[in-house]
């Protein structure tokens, strides 16, 4: 194991994990105000106007701090900024009929202080999507070339079964689809046709700069109707209906509930389920703002890609970073990958290296052999380590995943890498199989053969 590699190891101890609305209500009523304080003062620094609250009543009671009716007046006017609820608003006018003048003059200037970090417009303009679209000169998203429909299974359609399949993958820089995961499904007889749909789709890749790079966390979601019959919108409005009605008096995590769900339903509402239901990132937006991670992560990669917003890299950085802290392993893979490769983040090689380890070690299999492949083909010798490649790739098994054509050319590129060129020549042809199997493009895949072939080793930055 290079020093390089073992240093990025060591420094996982100065991780954190999530503080949510919830987990910071629960240590509140445990008691623990000192943990309950830090996890509220996070949010509020999300613009969470509940947390806001909270931290004034906090010091109100004096729990955690001296009372401190003042600073309570100053947290709670900040969380009544809107105005909208009535409790808080009731809240922040008792307290102030309890202070003189001077107090209430002190108050204000603490609200105007608090309001530069944590009131609603600044955190707006400095975390928060804009609707605009664009925001990243050289930009462009990939499009769809081809979407092969999926085959209908023998025995559903015999049972005149209708289903879906939601699966999540990476658009890659050659236009084909990798790491596939299959999120949801409705019945487990559609997985396997979805996925082979799936794997033969085929892109225009996204391109900065002209220069081809790769997208991930995409969902589609796979339907199978039967022929004749029909969707059911009002099926979907009560399924929508139902999550809404949950999100609008939930917590973070009914509220990613239904921001997905409208991402995956979307395309087959009706006009009148539309009108109803829409604002995806606005649920994302609630949702990561009561710190819920999966939608940190979600809500940073529309800003990422520009969807239904403007791109911006120091936004899309925060909430990353945020969901990856909070231990989201999709998350830390795409912070990793973008710090090492530095085409939107700054480049960082030891902090892109930590991040794909991280998520690696906490069993992301995508990211697993992400890193099997880095360690086999970087061109830096500080970096590249084939045994421990091989050793993260041992971690995958091909029975499990999803994704062979990558598990495939990774496994030909580790064997080259350790001077075992019959083994990668015998690897990269059960690649090329693969690519054969859903009608790929063939000329990258046996470019590498051709390497091989001549014994040498791939040498690529990301």
């Amino acid at each position: 194991m290079t020093r390089f590699f073992l240093v990025i190891l060591l420094s996982y101890s100065s991780l954190s994990f999530a503080a949510t609305f919830e987990a910071a209500s629960a240590n509140y009523n445990k008691k623990n105000y000192p943990l309950a304080y830090t996890q509220f003062l996070e949010l509020a620094g999300l613009g969470n106007k509940d947390a806001q609250a909270a931290i004034g009543y906090m010091h109100l009671k004096g729990q955690n701090a001296k009372k401190d009716a003042v600073e309570a007046l100053a947290w709670f006017q900040l969380a009544a900024e809107e105005e909208k609820d009535t409790k808080i608003v009731n809240a922040r006018n008792s307290i102030r009929k309890t202070l003189t003048k001077s107090q209430l003059e002190w108050a204000e200037q603490r609200f105007v202080e608090l309001k530069k970090d944590y009131g609603l417009a600044e955190v707006r303009e400095r975390l928060l999507p804009t609707n605009k679209k664009g925001g990243l000169l050289g930009f462009k998203l990939y499009r769809s070339k081809r979407k092969i429909p999926p085959r209908y299974p023998a025995l559903a359609s015999r049972s005149a079964l209708n289903g879906w399949v939601d699966i999540d993958f990476m658009v890659a820089k050659d236009g084909t689809t990798r790491f596939h995961t299959v999120i949801n499904y409705s019945d487990q007889i559609f997985i396997n046709s979805a996925l082979e749909s799936v794997q033969a789709f085929l892109y225009d890749p996204a391109k900065l700069d002209n220069q081809a790079i790769d997208v991930y966390g995409i969902i589609n979601r796979i339907r199978y109707v039967i022929e004749g019959s029909k969707v059911r919108h009002s099926n979907i409005a009560n399924i929508l209906d139902d999550l809404k009605a949950k999100a609008v008096i939930g917590g973070g995590k009914d509220r990613y509930l239904y921001a997905s769900t409208l991402g995956t339903l979307g395309p087959y509402m009706d006009r009148k389920t539309r009108a109803t239901h829409s604002g995806i990132n606005k649920w994302y937006i609630r949702s990561a703002v009561d710190g819920y991670p999966l939608a940190k992560y979600r809500l940073a990669s529309r800003i990422h890609y520009g969807q239904n917003c403007q791109i911006d890299d120091y936004k899309s950085q925060f909430w990353l970073e945020g969901a990856a802290k909070d231990g989201v392993t999709e998350a830390q893979l795409l912070l990793g990958i973008e710090h090492l490769s530095g085409v939107r983040y700054k480049k960082d090689e030891k902090t892109g290296l930590q991040w794909i380890a991280k998520a690696a070690d906490m069993g992301l299999d995508h990211a697993q052999l992400k890193l099997s492949w880095i360690l086999a083909t970087h061109p830096n010798a500080s970096v590249r380590d084939p045994q421990l490649a091989k050793s993260y790739f041992s971690k995958i098994s091909p029975e499990e995943y999803l994704d062979l054509l990558s598990w495939h050319e990774t496994n030909a590129a580790i064997h080259a890498a350790l001077g075992d060129f019959k083994h990668a020549v015998k690897s990269q042809k059960k690649a090329i199989k693969q690519a054969k199997k859903h009608d790929l493009p063939l000329e990258n895949f046996k470019i590498n053969l051709q390497k091989y072939q001549n014994n040498t080793a791939l040498s690529e930055l990301l």
